[in-house]
């Protein structure tokens, strides 16, 4: 941050310094984090309708096959729910357990790549200008094709 002298004989800092608008973001960003936690612990709280810290690791756990299985979220969404209740559990309430053995979090689905077609291939390589680029992306796609052709 670049300071700029204050009227009352001190250092202020510029608030339209790049710096300090990352900082700014960044307070923002946290305060996001913090209202998606609130909001995740808030559902916990309410799906059971008792306050958090009399709930207990059955209860996480019924809660994540909830959200999964009759909320259908993603895994990603599910993701967000359970660190919210790792921080609650192990940080604010303090308690004495393993996170990843208490509130274990969804494997994401591994997708399987795209796989161009010949004519695909050809119709991208034409897009290149370079010769260079040209010649590099070509042979980097023969040895793959090679490559795939001696591992299945």
């Amino acid at each position: 941050m670049q300071p700029i002298p204050s009227d009352k004989g001190g250092v202020c800092h510029d608030p339209t310094s790049p710096a300090h608008e990352r900082g700014h973001a960044g307070a923002q960003l946290r305060a996001q984090h913090q209202l998606s936690y609130l909001q995740q612990v808030s559902l916990f709280a309410h799906h059971f309708c008792k306050s958090p810290d009399l709930l207990g690791r059955e209860d996480i756990w019924t809660f994540q096959v909830y959200l999964a299985n009759e909320k259908k979220l993603s895994p990603g969404s599910i993701h967000t729910a359970i660190a919210a209740l790792r921080f609650l559990y192990t940080v604010t309430l303090d308690r004495d357990w393993a996170p990843e053995e208490v509130l274990p979090l969804p494997k994401k689905p591994q997708r399987l790549p795209i796989v161009l077609s010949p004519e695909e291939v050809q119709r991208f390589l034409g897009c290149v200008l370079s010769v260079k680029h040209h010649a590099i992306l070509t042979l980097t796609t023969r040895l793959a094709c090679v490559f795939r052709k001696r591992c299945s």
